[in-house]
C-alpha cells in the first residue's frame, strides 16, 4: 500500500508521463528521471499500466518464474526476490538428500528453491489446491528443471475428503477453504499428510505450511509425522487461526514440548525494501513459544520457523 504522499507523487508522475510519452525517444534526460523514482513508486506505475495476466520474471537467485498479476508478487517484479528472509533461512536448513514438503505452494517460489537446495538425491512434494494456479506451478517446475519435485492439485487438511475453496477473483494467493458453498467457490479434494506421505517417502525433513488460516487442520493431519520424525517446520500463521481456540492451544502445547521457535517475523516485514531500510530486523528468537500473543500484537500473518529441541 502507498502512503497519501506517495499516491500524490504517483498521480503527478502519471500525468507527466501522459504529456511527455509522445516525445520520450527524443528526451534523454527522462532516463535519469526514471532512475530517480523510488522503486515502490515504479512498481505501482507498472502494475497500474500492465495489462498482462501472467508475468515472466527472472529472479535474482537465477530462477525463471511465471506469476499472476498479483500485488503480493510486486516485490518480485521490482527487486527480483520474494520473502527473502524466510527463503534464505529455509534453504539454509536443507541439504543434499533431504525431503521437503510445500503445503500451499502457490506458483512454486519455495518449491523451486527447495528443489535446488536438496539436490538430485532429495525430494520435494508440493501441494496446491487452486485449479487456476496449479498449471502455473507445473510450468514453473518444468522451466526450472525441478525433476525431483512432484506437484499435487490437492488441498491438505486433517482428513481425506472434499473441501470448498474460495478462489479470490483478483489475488489468487488469497484463496482459502470455506464452509459454505457460494459464488466463486470450487470443490477440491483434500488429504492428510499422515495418510498420504507414507506412500511417497519414508522420511520428511521440512514441512512448509501457508494455507490462509487453516494451519490447525494441516498440523492436526500430520501429528504422527511431527511426533515420529520431528521435521523442521515453517508455518505462516494467520490471525484467523485464533478462532480455533482450544484446538489451537492444544496444538501449540504439542509444538512447545518438542520445538524451539528459531525465527519469527510479521509478513509485512519480510520484504526487500524493509530489509534495505533496516525495518526487517523484527526477526527474533523467542522462548517459550507464545504465538497467540504475537498474533494478537501484530494482527497480521506471521512467519515462524520451528526447530526440534
Amino acid at each position: 500500500m502507498l502512503s497519501r504522499y506517495e499516491e500524490g507523487q504517483l498521480e503527478r508522475l502519471l500525468g507527466l508521463w501522459k504529456e511527455v510519452s509522445p516525445y520520450v525517444k527524443r528526451i534523454r534526460p527522462l532516463t535519469a528521471l526514471f532512475k530517480a523514482i523510488p522503486a515502490n513508486i515504479k512498481m505501482e506505475i507498472y502494475w497500474r499500466r500492465c495489462r498482462r495476466k501472467i508475468l515472466c520474471i527472472t529472479a535474482s537467485s537465477g530462477i525463471t518464474i511465471y506469476v499472476p498479476r498479483d500485488k503480493d508478487m510486486m516485490p518480485l517484479l521490482s527487486y527480483g526476490t520474494h520473502e527473502p528472509l524466510t527463503t534464505k533461512e529455509l534453504c539454509g536448513l536443507l541439504s543434499n538428500g533431504d525431503v521437503a514438503v510445500d503445503v500451499g505452494a502457490y506458483v512454486g517460489w519455495y518449491a523451486i528453491h527447495f528443489s535446488k537446495a536438496v539436490g538430485g538425491t532429495g525430494k520435494v512434494f508440493a501441494f496446491e489446491p487452486n485449479p487456476t494456479v496449479f498449471p502455473i506451478l507445473i510450468k514453473n517446475l518444468e522451466v526450472n528443471g525441478c525433476k525431483n519435485c512432484r506437484a499435487f492439485n490437492l488441498a491438505v487438511s486433517n482428513s481425506n475428503g472434499a473441501l470448498h475453496l474460495e478462489v479470490h477473483p483478483i489475488r489468487a494467493d488469497r484463496s482459502r477453504v470455506v464452509k459454505a458453498f457460494e459464488g466463486g467457490v470450487v470443490k477440491v479434494q483434500s488429504i492428510s499428510l499422515d495418510e498420504f506421505l507414507p506412500q511417497l517417502t519414508d522420511k520428511v525433513d521440512l514441512i512448509k505450511v501457508d494455507v490462509e488460516g487453516i494451519e490447525v487442520n494441516v498440523l492436526e493431519g500430520c501429528k504422527n509425522i511431527i511426533k515420529q520424525q520431528l521435521p523442521k517446520l515453517f508455518i505462516e500463521f494467520h490471525p484467523e487461526v485464533l478462532r480455533y481456540g482450544e484446538r489451537f492451544a492444544k496444538l501449540l502445547r504439542l509444538l512447545d514440548s518438542t520445538y524451539t521457535l528459531q525465527f519469527f517475523l510479521p509478513r509485512r516485514l519480510n520484504l526487500p525494501y524493509t530489509m534495505r531500510y533496516g525495518k526487517g530486523k523484527g526477526a527474533c528468537s523467542l522462548r517459550p513459544i507464545d504465538i497467540v500473543k504475537l498474533l494478537q500484537y501484530y494482527d497480521d500473518a506471521c512467519h515462524a520457523i520451528l526447530i526440534p529441541k
